[in-house]
């Protein structure tokens, strides 16, 4: 990597990972299939899911009311993340790559899982799904680019995409941080609304979350704050108010106060420039 490279991933001009060859992919890929479990996420009875909050305020009061239909889940693991729109699906699918983060059902809905490969690209026909999630998923994956093409064209004309991601680097990812598995980095602003454009992916909500001192309030009171509806729209007020502040790698500390991740409603648009 040259200090040229270097200096646009960091700026977040371009995203370090993006441009990997096959070979590299796959490097990366075995890296990654049991680091997010090795994590802690194994102990399933350690805490109940974090974000049921977060991704209702931000994401699925956003749907249009009734059934949804088929859903696919990136990284879903053990599927929580369905629990509050369960009564409105007909299936899951689920991408997985840890094969011990992963359940039967969920509720009398069973689950069906699906080995990921190295390079993204997904096993299904072309607008197979009604809705695909994504929540905290893609920036573990180096190739994003493609990921998200794909992503864009196993779901429906009209059909909807959920995505959230941390939007700022996680540090220097060249070197081992506590808590981060060993690849992942967050994805810039700039990007993910450049990849929903050219793969006709239309915004319909997008909303700044996860405030910088949120976490350390998380981390410190051990009171989880992304379940309680008043503390999300807090978080997201303070968010607002500070994304001018926003920038990809902050050094300064002044810099740091930005949010950290952002939550996208997108709805599939038709166009033969899909891929």
């Amino acid at each position: 990597m040259t200090d040229s490279d270097l200096d646009s991933f960091l700026s977040g001009r371009s995203l370090y990972g993006d441009d990997f060859t096959d070979e590299q992919i796959a490097v990366w890929y075995s890296d990654e299939i049991d680091a997010y479990a090795d994590l802690g996420a194994r102990d399933r009875g350690a805490g109940r899911y974090m974000y049921h909050g977060l991704n209702i305020e931000h994401g699925f009061r956003h749907l249009p009311t009734g059934m949804i239909g088929s859903v696919l889940g990136l990284g879903s693991a053990y599927v929580d993340e369905f629990t509050p729109i369960l009564d409105r699906l007909t299936n899951i699918t689920v991408i997985e790559p840890a094969a011990s983060l992963r359940v039967d059902a969920l509720g009398s809905l069973p689950v069906r899982y699906v080995e990921p490969v190295p390079s993204g690209t997904m096993s299904f026909d072309d607008g197979t799904f009604d809705m695909a999630v994504a929540l905290g998923t893609l920036h573990h994956i180096a190739n994003v680019s493609h990921v998200v093409g794909e992503i864009a064209r196993v779901v429906k004309v009209g059909g909807y995409v959920l995505i959230r991601e941390p939007i700022i680097s996680m540090g220097d990812w060249r070197t081992e941080r506590r808590g981060l598995t060993r690849h992942e980095r967050g994805i810039p602003l700039a990007m993910l609304r450049s990849l929903y454009s050219t793969n006709g992916l239309r915004i319909i909500k997008e909303t700044p979350c996860m405030f910088a001192l949120s976490s350390l309030y998380i981390k410190y009171s051990n009171r989880n704050v992304y379940n309680s509806r008043a503390a999300v729209n807090l978080d997201a007020i303070l968010c607002r108010l500070f994304l001018p502040n926003y920038s990809y790698h902050a050094i300064r500390s002044v810099r740091k106060l930005r949010p950290t991740s952002v939550f996208h409603v997108l709805q599939r648009q038709p166009g033969e420039d899909l891929k």
